[in-house]
């Protein structure tokens, strides 16, 4: 983290050396949060590329932002389209429709699931 620019307040020690109360607990949630958001866009990368290339069957050119890629590309593919891949992807869809999917019991009782599964509601 040392070429982010913090505001003094998230410094461990002051220009005294004396340690700045809360400093390393803010260093710590924002490092967090740091490495939290580049994992999200790295996923969304991979997510975007399988959408856009692998799954049509194309190869990106290997020009600019895809520069990087041309060494790892054919273990990518490889990856992306394993069965074992396949499978996981399948049990996520289902997984998917299941926490949004509206119950029925009957006709007259309808029970609708929050997204969290605790708190049912009867109508």
């Amino acid at each position: 983290m040392e070429h982010f620019i913090l505001p003094p307040e998230y410094n461990k020690v002051d220009e005294f050396g004396n340690e700045v109360p809360g400093g390393r607990q803010r260093r710590r949630l924002v490092k967090e949060f740091a490495l939290q958001k580049m994992a999200e866009a790295f996923r969304n990368f991979k997510k975007n590329l399988t959408r856009d290339y692998v799954n049509k069957g194309k190869t990106p050119d290997f020009n600019g932002q895809h520069e990087k890629l041309k060494d790892d590309w054919p273990e990518f593919v490889r990856q992306k389209q394993s069965e074992h891949f396949k499978e996981i992807s399948k049990k996520i869809r289902i997984m998917r429709v299941r926490k949004s999917s509206i119950i029925l019991w009957g006709q007259e009782d309808t029970a609708f699931r929050s997204l969290s599964g605790r708190r049912w509601r009867r109508t």
